[in-house]
């Protein structure tokens, strides 16, 4: 490994810090020292106080964990894998099920390193260097996995990365994963959990807020449907997306626990076998 991470690998281990201050399962294996200094820092110089931005990722994290367990699909993606907890106890809990974590090969190398010297492998698990905007993202995954993944009922998460892409990046993205869910589902159902940026959010980022970006360098915030689910309803029928389902009353569970700021609202929907 480089001896001074990317941007994307700090982003990524400040975000394991986070999914273990709610004590995700399997969140302590991506831990890391100089990130939990870090992130101990910018507590001190900000007396202690969470951020907003920090209330909705773990408000989001904890909601992310139960839509998994309520899914009966057999194979999950998740396209923004990085360090989260999510894959390696959703795979030790589901035998038999395929669950892929997508994220930049940086990020991928390092994470399964982690997972080797834990582990040496989990069935069922995968970890896959890609990018959702560029790469075919069917054939990379049938070859990571190297079983026949076609014909199951899929699910995917884009949870996280779409407020950090232009409106055309998002079109891009979202085309791609589309036409890889198209092929791998066949004759079955495939659905697609995202969540898109609440524009009632501040937009000026706080204290707390501007040092984090300082540290990961990511400062874009971009709603894609201004919060009308209907102009996203209308948006994902055009790629092929029904059955509409908001899964905000998930999130509202958390906002006792995590403050009770703006979420970013997240909602599934599907596409029916043809």
């Amino acid at each position: 490994m480089a001896s001074k991470p990317s941007k994307e690998l700090r982003t990524a281990l400040l975000f394991a810090v986070l999914y273990s201050k709610v004590h995700l399962p399997r969140s302590d294996l991506f831990l890391d020292e100089k990130s939990l200094r870090s992130y101990n820092i910018i507590r001190k110089i900000t007396s202690g106080t969470r951020s907003k931005f920090e209330d909705a990722r773990l408000q989001e994290a904890l909601a992310v964990y139960d839509i998994l367990n309520g899914s009966d699909s057999e194979i999950i993606i998740n396209l923004r894998g990085d360090l989260s907890p999510y894959g390696v106890d959703w795979a030790t809990r589901n035998p038999g099920k395929v669950y892929v974590d997508v994220t930049n090969p940086e990020i991928a190398e390092y994470k399964r390193k982690i997972i080797q010297d834990e582990f040496n492998s989990i069935d069922g698990y995968y970890i896959l260097g890609a990018d959702p905007l560029y790469d075919d993202l069917a054939s990379k995954i049938d070859n990571e996995v190297g079983r026949p993944l076609k014909g199951k009922k899929t699910e995917a998460y884009f949870i996280g990365k779409g407020a950090y892409l232009n409106h055309s990046q998002y079109d891009q993205a979202m085309q791609n994963i589309s036409r890889s869910l198209d092929w791998i589902k066949g004759e079955e159902i495939a659905s697609l959990v995202f969540d898109d940026a609440n524009p009632h959010s501040p937009n000026k980022p706080g204290k707390r807020q501007t040092i984090l970006i300082k540290l990961v360098g990511r400062s874009t915030i971009n709603s894609h449907f201004d919060g009308d689910k209907n102009k996203a309803k209308e948006y994902f029928r055009e790629l092929g997306f029904f059955d509409y389902d908001s899964l905000d009353g998930i999130l509202s569970r958390y906002s006792l626990l995590t403050g009770n700021h703006p979420f970013n609202p997240i909602a599934r929907v599907s596409k029916a076998s043809p």
